[in-house]
Formats: C-alpha cells, sequence, structure tokens
C-alpha cells in the first residue's frame, strides 16, 4: 500500500515575519485592497489615470499596470510631497512584473525628466533597480540588485538627512552617503507608475503593484526587514527521504491562481496540479515552476528512494525539517526508521542552548514543535537517538529544521 511519509508545504506570496505591520509614523498607505487607490490611514487618496484593474494581490486585491495606469497620490495640499522629499522618510513599494520587461519606471516625484525630485526605474531583465536623484547641486544614480529569482520585489527607500538606504525583499542592498545633505525638494506630485522620464528613456510600468506605505521616519534595516517581508514562495525543503512504494505529498498554499508545471512527469500524481503526491520508482530530481501575471520561478527537489531490506542499523532515518502549523501536514516530529529499534529508545531534541525541549522512550513519540505550552521558535534544533538494533547499542546524532 502506497502511503504518504510527510507533506511539505510552499507558500506562494509573502510571508509576514511579525503579527502585524509597523504603524508607527505611518504617513499614508495603499492597499488596494477595495480596487481603490483610497489611503487606509488618511485622506491622501490617490487619482488613477484610468479605472483601476483589480488582480490577485499580496494580500487582497493589487492593482494591475497595463503601460496606461498612472496612480496620482495626493495632491499639493496633501503634504505627501513634503514628506516624500523631506530630510526623513520611508517608502515601501510591492511590485510584481515579468523578468523579460526592460527599464520602466515604478515611482517619480519630478515634474519631468529635468526637474528636481527623483524616479525609482526597474528594469528587470537585468535584474536591476535605479534610484536617479535630481537636487540643486548634483544628479545622483544608484543602481541596486533585485531579489534574483523572486517575483515580488519590495523596494524600501529609507531617507535620514545625508544617508539613504535601498532594501529589497528585506536585504540591504545599497547605502548612498552624501558629504551635504542633498535638497529633494520637487514640484512633481508623487506618481506610481509613470511620470518623471517615462516616454522618454523610460517606459511606463507595466506588471501589478500593492501595498504601498509612507513614513514620515526612517525605518531602522530590523524593521524594514518586517515591513518589507521576505518571499518564500520556493520549496521550504530540498531533499527527503522516501521507501520504495511509498510518496511524498506536496501541497501549495496560495491565495492567487498560478500555473503549476512539474519536470520530470513520471511518479507525480498531477504534474499540473497545486496538491501532489510524489512517488518515484528510483531516486528522482523533480522541478516545479509557478506562473503568475507573466512571472515564473522555479525549484527543486531531490527525492532519494531506499529499499528497507537494505537499510543498515547505524542508518537511522529522521525528517531534516517539519512544519507545525496545526495544518494537518507535517506538523510532527519523529523517527522514520522505526523498525530498526528494538524496544525502548532515547529520543531528545534539543534547543540551541543545550536545554531539552522534547524528550521520549517511545520509538513512534513525536515532537510537536511546542516547549511546555508554548510554541518553540523557527530555527535549528539538535536531536540525539540512543537505542538498540540487532542486539547492539548505536546513537544517532543530527540536526532539524523547525519552520512556522
Amino acid at each position: 500500500m502506497v502511503k504518504p511519509l510527510l507533506y511539505i508545504i510552499i507558500f506562494l506570496g509573502f510571508y509576514q515575519q511579525a503579527t502585524g505591520q509597523i504603524t508607527d509614523n505611518l504617513f499614508a498607505y495603499y492597499n488596494f485592497d477595495d480596487c481603490t487607490a483610497k489611503d487606509q490611514i488618511g485622506k491622501i487618496d490617490g487619482s488613477p489615470a484610468v479605472a483601476i484593474d483589480c488582480v490577485c494581490g499580496i494580500s487582497g486585491q493589487a492593482v494591475k499596470f497595463s503601460g496606461a495606469q498612472v496612480i496620482q497620490l495626493g495632491d499639493d495640499n496633501s503634504g505627501l510631497n513634503n514628506t516624500l522629499t523631506g530630510d526623513e522618510f520611508t517608502i515601501v513599494i510591492s511590485l510584481l512584473t515579468s523578468k523579460k520587461n526592460g527599464a520602466m519606471t515604478v515611482f517619480s516625484i519630478t515634474e519631468d525628466c529635468d526637474s528636481y525630485g527623483y524616479e525609482l526605474i526597474y528594469s528587470p531583465v537585468q535584474g536591476r533597480f535605479t534610484l536617479n536623484i535630481r537636487s540643486k547641486t548634483e544628479l545622483t544614480s544608484i543602481n541596486f540588485d533585485d531579489d534574483n529569482g523572486a517575483c515580488w520585489q519590495q523596494v524600501s527607500i529609507n531617507r535620514l538627512f545625508n544617508r539613504l538606504e535601498c532594501v529589497v525583499n528585506g536585504q540591504l542592498k545599497y547605502t548612498q552617503k552624501w558629504t551635504l545633505n542633498p535638497d529633494f525638494r520637487s514640484f512633481g506630485l508623487p506618481k506610481l507608475g509613470g511620470g518623471g522620464c517615462s516616454g522618454i528613456s523610460t517606459s511606463r510600468f507595466i506588471g501589478i503593484i500593492d501595498e504601498v506605505k509612507v513614513y514620515n521616519r526612517i525605518l531602522s534595516i530590523d524593521n524594514a526587514k518586517v515591513v518589507t517581508s521576505n518571499v518564500v514562495n520556493k520549496l521550504n525543503d530540498h531533499f527527503q527521504v522516501i521507501f520504495t512504494g511509498q510518496s511524498y505529498g506536496v501541497n501549495f498554499i496560495t491565495n492567487c491562481p498560478v500555473s503549476v508545471a512539474w519536470t520530470p512527469s513520471n511518479g507525480v500524481s498531477d504534474p499540473t496540479s497545486n496538491n501532489v503526491e510524489l512517488s518515484p520508482s528510483t531516486t528522482t530530481k523533480y522541478s516545479v515552476s509557478t506562473t503568475y501575471e507573466g512571472c515564473s520561478e522555479a525549484d527543486t527537489i531531490l527525492i532519494k528512494v531506499l529499499d528497507e531490506s537494505n537499510i543498515h542499523c547505524d542508518r537511522l532515518l529522521l525528517p531534516n525539517s517539519f512544519t507545525p502549523n496545526d495544518d494537518g501536514l507535517n506538523d510532527t516530529y519523529g523517527i522514520s526508521t522505526t523498525y530498526a529499534i528494538e524496544g525502548e529508545c532515547l529520543f531528545q531534541i534539543f534547543n540551541k542552548y543545550g536545554g531539552i525541549v522534547f524528550s521520549t522512550n517511545d520509538p513512534n513519540g513525536k515532537w510537536d514543535g511546542k516547549t511546555g505550552s508554548e510554541f518553540a521558535p523557527s530555527g535549528v534544533y539538535l536531536y540525539k537517538v540512543r537505542y538498540t538494533c540487532s542486539g547492539k547499542k548505536y546513537t544517532k546524532t543530527g540536526s532539524v529544521n523547525l519552520i512556522r
């Protein structure tokens, strides 16, 4: 009988690293969930050039830009211009586009291509962002890399007087320091998807924009990593062991419709499904690709197939990760090859400080990812198993990654 050994979860989209977003000094916030450009904090609503086309976003709805859409944020009396050209601010923009597109204007706050202000340009085909800043004293062009391989790019621009930081998906990509404090003031109004040099040296943005946040203070890098959620739309694990006749379940959890393709298709219950059983007859490396709104990502997993009759006593097998999130899949952690153990054993799991977080004498005992009644934090834990097999005593040690 074919039975699942473990399950792994792929999250497509974003995983919040904190229980809530940072709201201190949040000056304007556009989540587009109601298919409008309404400011969720105050009254600095956006004005779209054409009717908003809503699509699935990070959480809820997002705006699809087709090259005709430009959204002006606020007006001359909103104060947003002064905030975004002041001495201290942070702006966060989440976007997704095809990797085949060239240079496009994501955001601008300048009247035209030659006036004071700045603009954020993205060239997916080059994997590069460019921040052009035109002040009264100089022109500065800052180039920084995107998050290679990720579709969703969350860009955070943090400015504090003469220092500016560029963060992408929680990673600091570039720090610019000036000798003197540059003057960012502009007569232009903030615009998403165009403005600036779009139509001259760049094109208007084509893709999806979501979760635009403006703060009237600079966020620390740590806080930027919270606001700028990391993309984890990849396999949580890249290697697993099963025995001949067993299968490995993979369940995609996504709030957006994605196109899925598994290769090779041998041993895959449905090569185009987001919920599959991998049942290779021999050791196989699978590749899974997902496509959403023209952007594709891929990852791989190696399934090693073993014959139980060839398993030796000194090769006790345990998974190298588990996800105790109460979804019924891979929620507990224990020994896979319990048949090799005679009688009781001592199975212990330790935290990074050497403290015991789990202990049992039952070979079939499972850790639920808790320390007492509290959830154990994500991270790497160590395990030790003392057991008897074929009349001899063995000790097995290793590590396991707890993923929440």
